[in-house]
C-alpha cells in the first residue's frame, strides 16, 4: 500500500491564504452589491412616489372641472420621456379613464407595480384608483453586470493574494530548507560542524540550539569511543 503523500508546510499555508482571501473578497464583494442593489431600488420607489404625487396633483386640479381630455393631455405630458413607466387610471366602477405607455405586461420581465387612489378637493371617496408599473428590467441588467464583474474581481483579487502569499511563504521558509540541506549533509566526520542560519526567525533559534548542542553531544561522545 502507497503511503498518502503529505501536504508541505508552504502548501497548507497557501491553501489557507487563497480560501480566507476568497472568502474576505466575496464577502466584501457581496456587501457591495446589496448596496448597489439596494440603492436601485430606492431610486426607483422615490421615482414611482414621484410620479404618483404628480398624477394625483393633475387629477385633483383636472378632473373634479369633468375636463377629461385636458386631464389626459397633461397625463402624456407629464409621462414623456419615461418610457420605463405605463400608467393605468380606473373610475371607480371599473372602466378605464387612461391608459398609457408601452411597457405591457407580456412584453417585459421585470417591472414593479405601485396601486393608489386619488382624491380630489373636498371628496371624501376617491375620484380614481391608479396602477403605476415601472419597468426594472434595466437595473436587473445593470446588477448582473455588476455581479458579473465582482465575481471576476474576487477570483482575480484571491489568485493574485494567493500568488504573493505563496512567494511570501517560500521566502520565509528559505532557513529551514537550508538547515534541512545542512542536516543532510552531515555524517560521521562532519560532527564538529554546527546548524548556521542567517538571521533566524525566532521560533527557529530554540530548535537549532538545541541540535547543535546535540551535535556537540555527539562528536564528544564518537571522540571517546574512538579512542
Amino acid at each position: 500500500m502507497t503511503a498518502a503523500r503529505a501536504h508541505s508546510l508552504g502548501e497548507r499555508l497557501s491553501l489557507w491564504l487563497a480560501l480566507q482571501s476568497l472568502v474576505g473578497l466575496a464577502a466584501v464583494c457581496a456587501g457591495i452589491y446589496v448596496a448597489i442593489a439596494l440603492g436601485l431600488e430606492a431610486r426607483q420607489t422615490r421615482s414611482a412616489e414621484e410620479k404618483i404625487s404628480q398624477v394625483r396633483h393633475l387629477i385633483a386640479e383636472t378632473l373634479p372641472a369633468n375636463n377629461v381630455e385636458g386631464l389626459r393631455h397633461r397625463l402624456d405630458e407629464a409621462l414623456i420621456g419615461h418610457g420605463d413607466m405605463s400608467l393605468t387610471l380606473r373610475r371607480p366602477d371599473g372602466s378605464v379613464l387612461y391608459e398609457r405607455g408601452p411597457l405591457q405586461p407580456t412584453q417585459i420581465r421585470a417591472q414593479r407595480t405601485r396601486a393608489f387612489e386619488a382624491y380630489g378637493a373636498g371628496h371624501d371617496a376617491p375620484l380614481l384608483s391608479g396602477q403605476l408599473r415601472v419597468s426594472t428590467e434595466d437595473d436587473q441588467l445593470l446588477l448582473q453586470r455588476i455581479a458579473s464583474i465582482l465575481v471576476a474581481a474576487s477570483l482575480f483579487g484571491a489568485a493574485l493574494i494567493s500568488a504573493g502569499g505563496y512567494l511570501l511563504v517560500r521566502m520565509n521558509l528559505a532557513p529551514l530548507r537550508s538547515l534541512t540541506d545542512q542536516i543532510r549533509s552531515l555524517s560521521a566526520g562532519t560532527l564538529h560542524q554546527r546548524l548556521l542560519v542567517d538571521h533566524p526567525p525566532r521560533e527557529l533559534e530554540p530548535l537549532v540550539a538545541q541540535f547543535n548542542g546535540l551535535l556537540g553531544r555527539l562528536q564528544s561522545a564518537y571522540a571517546q569511543a574512538e579512542g
